[in-house]
């Protein structure tokens, strides 16, 4: 980096301990140019950049579904850094574990996947969004399983 050689080509040599505090100086202004060019360019993998409180995009909506069907709720946020997203059922809010290939699933997109929905998927569904700047609730939707549609 061309700022900070120019920044250790400036430091003084001396034996003179009055010419350290000179010297520190110079380098907390090179330790900081450097961090600035590397964290606020996104070019340093281990800064974490803290800019936006999660917003939901796309929230669930109310849906109804036959049995032993494929029931998809979609739910994305943004945010910076990027949001985790955590869905929760019922009024009591508890809380959705899904597993990778499992019935129930939470995709890599935040969407909840439930394949195939049985009657006792019928209820209310929420996803949440949340980083370290904050946390996005999306409305609830209402999920009907029911023996066949009209």
């Amino acid at each position: 980096m061309v700022i900070g050689a120019q920044y250790i080509t400036a430091l003084p040599y001396s034996s003179d301990t009055s010419a350290t505090p000179i010297r520190h100086t110079y380098i907390m202004m090179l330790w900081s140019t450097l961090y600035w060019q590397l964290c606020y360019s996104n070019k340093c993998p281990m800064c974490f950049h803290l800019t936006d409180a999660p917003v939901i995009e796309i929230g669930p909506v109310d849906t109804d579904v036959v049995n032993n069907s494929a029931l998809l709720l979609n739910c994305s946020a943004s945010g910076q850094p990027t949001p985790n997203i955590t869905w929760y059922r019922g009024e009591l809010g508890i809380p959705i574990h899904g597993m990778p290939g499992g019935r129930v699933e939470v995709l890599a997109n935040g969407s909840l996947s439930v394949n195939p929905v049985s009657l006792m998927d019928t209820g209310t569904y929420i996803c949440n969004a949340s980083n370290l700047l904050g946390t996005a609730q999306a409305d609830s939707a209402m999920v009907m399983v029911q023996s066949t549609l009209p």
